[in-house]
C-alpha cells in the first residue's frame, strides 16, 4: 500500500485561492464548463467549493456526488470537508441562526455563502487567504492570552 501525502487545510486555503485567481471564479454553478464546450473542464471557472475540493487533490466535478472507493480519494475527501467546514465556521456559519426550513451542512452553506447575491470574487480571495494563513500559523490570529503573551507583573500592576 502506497501513503500519499495530503495537503495541509493551509494548503488547501491557498491551492484554491490560486486555482479561483488561475481559472476563474462562478456563482450558481459548481464548474462553468457549458460555454465555450470546447474548453476542458479542468480549465473552466470554478466555485469556492469546487476549488476547496480540487486544492485536496479531489478531480474536477467531485463535489457533491463523492470520490472513488480508493483510500487516497476517501482521505482527499475527508480533509476537503474538513477544510470547507473549518471554513464556514471562521465565515459565521451559525446553525442556530438558520431558519429551521433550510439547515445545510456545514459544506452546503459555504456554498451558499459563494453564491450570495452581493458575494465577490475579492470577498472569497480574502477569506481563502485569511484562512491559509491562520492555518499555517494558527497562533498569529489568536487573542494575546492564547498566544502566551501574558502581562508581566508590573505591566499588571500599571494597568
Amino acid at each position: 500500500m502506497t501513503t500519499t501525502t495530503l495537503p495541509s487545510l493551509a494548503d488547501i486555503y491557498s491551492g484554491a485561492a490560486e486555482i479561483l485567481r488561475t481559472l476563474g471564479w462562478v456563482q450558481e454553478v459548481y464548474v462553468a464548463d457549458i460555454y465555450p464546450p470546447e474548453r476542458p473542464t479542468e480549465e473552466c471557472p470554478v466555485c469556492l467549493i469546487e476549488a476547496i475540493f480540487r486544492a485536496a487533490g479531489l478531480p474536477p466535478k467531485s463535489w457533491p456526488d463523492g470520490h472513488d472507493d480508493s483510500e487516497d480519494q476517501e482521505a482527499r475527501w475527508n480533509l476537503a470537508e474538513a477544510a470547507a467546514e473549518a471554513l464556514a465556521a471562521r465565515l459565521g456559519y451559525d446553525r442556530d441562526k438558520t431558519p429551521d426550513a433550510d439547515k445545510p451542512d456545514k459544506p452546503y452553506w459555504l456554498v451558499a455563502w459563494n453564491d450570495a447575491e452581493a458575494r465577490t470574487l475579492a470577498e472569497v480571495l480574502a477569506a481563502l487567504d485569511e484562512a491559509a494563513r491562520e492555518a499555517a500559523d494558527p497562533e498569529a490570529s489568536a487573542p494575546a492570552e492564547e498566544q502566551g503573551n501574558h502581562p508581566t507583573p508590573s505591566e499588571r500592576e500599571t494597568a
